[in-house]
C-alpha cells in the first residue's frame, strides 16, 4: 500500500516570468491559493486573484 505521507501542494511557486502562484490549502483534493501575473500587457496585472482546482493523488 502506498503512502501520502509528505506529499503536498501547499507553497509558493514563481515562473520564468515573474509570476507568482500561491497554493494555500490541498485538502480533499481541492487546490486554492493566489495568482499574481509579472506581464504587464496582462488584463489583471497588479491584482491578486483567487484560483482553484483539483487534484488526484496516484500511489506510484
Amino acid at each position: 500500500m502506498a503512502s501520502r505521507v509528505g506529499t503536498s501542494w501547499v507553497g509558493a511557486w514563481r515562473n520564468q516570468f515573474g509570476s507568482m502562484l500561491r497554493i494555500i490549502s490541498d485538502a480533499e483534493g481541492r487546490i486554492e491559493g493566489t495568482f499574481e501575473t509579472a506581464l504587464e500587457d496582462s488584463g489583471f496585472y497588479g491584482q491578486t486573484v483567487q484560483v482553484t482546482g483539483f487534484h488526484a493523488w496516484i500511489p506510484l
